[in-house]
């Protein structure tokens, strides 16, 4: 099945990644491990260098670690892109399933099989030095003479961001168009300038990027669902991929209600 996880991601890292994301540092995720903050934090540096991308904040370790469980000999390969190449790839069969904002994206229904997760909310992220409105909501029309850094043409959250600024009437001044997330907040913690990014980075970066909900007219989701041939429905592995992705979309539904 391909789904490319490089020879540096495995098992035993993942564990340590959702630990993490559960404890929120990396001396109670040690303590709870039994493990040196030294050997957490290179796990998490190896992780980050290799699955850069934004779904791998907690969806895409829950789904392989599940799927490893369910299928110990399934071999696995993560490939990243923007939604139009992931899209242009499962088209062409190079890859089995994809996982992907499909709120932006064309997805023909009667050729694909969609099965959806969660719902994901837009934020104004901004440069911890930043002087920002104090209203609580972001009205986008007060960061006219903002910079801003965006994700490259092709990505979701790009779509998100033209349609966010078309309402508020003005073209933001772009400085720089990236290739991941990542690198995208990564500019913003360094003041390049300001973006929109989704809420499923926001536990990772709330404590360097200050973030706003956005006002009324410009909030918006993004679904994220796993996408794949409806003519291979039946296939054991996408089956199995399916049956943990339900048993994930109901996890995140049963916490949100306690």
């Amino acid at each position: 099945m391909t789904i490319d996880i490089t020879s540096d991601i495995t098992f035993r890292k993942l564990s340590i990644f959702m630990t993490f994301m559960e404890k929120g540092n990396i001396a109670r995720t040690a303590e709870t491990l039994g493990l040196s903050g030294v050997s957490v934090h290179r796990a998490l540096h190896t992780l980050e260098e290799n699955v850069r991308y934004s779904q791998t904040m907690e969806t895409v370790p829950r789904l392989i670690m599940g799927m490893k469980l369910r299928r110990p000999d399934l071999e696995m390969d993560l490939t990243m892109g923007s939604n139009d190449t992931l899209l242009h790839l499962l088209d062409e069969g190079s890859l089995d399933a994809i996982l992907i904002s499909i709120s932006e994206s064309d997805i023909d229904r009667n050729t694909l099989e969609v099965l959806p997760l969660f719902h994901d909310d837009i934020f104004l992220a901004a440069p911890a030095s930043a002087r920002l409105n104090g209203s609580g909501l972001a009205d986008l029309r007060d960061y006219k003479d903002q910079k801003f850094v965006s994700l490259a043409e092709g990505f979701a959250t790009y779509a998100g961001f033209q349609d966010a600024f078309q309402i508020a009437g003005f073209e933001p001044e772009i400085v720089t168009r990236v290739n991941d997330i990542f690198s995208m907040l990564s500019l913003v913690q360094a003041g390049v300038g300001f973006t929109l990014m989704p809420g499923r980075m926001k536990k990772v970066y709330e404590n360097s990027v200050q973030l706003l909900k956005l006002a009324q007219p410009y909030q918006m989701q993004q679904l994220i669902a796993i996408v794949f041939a409806r003519n291979r429905e039946q296939d054991p592995s996408l089956r199995a991929l399916a049956a943990e992705g339900r048993m994930y979309a109901r996890s995140l539904e049963q916490n949100a209600t306690l």
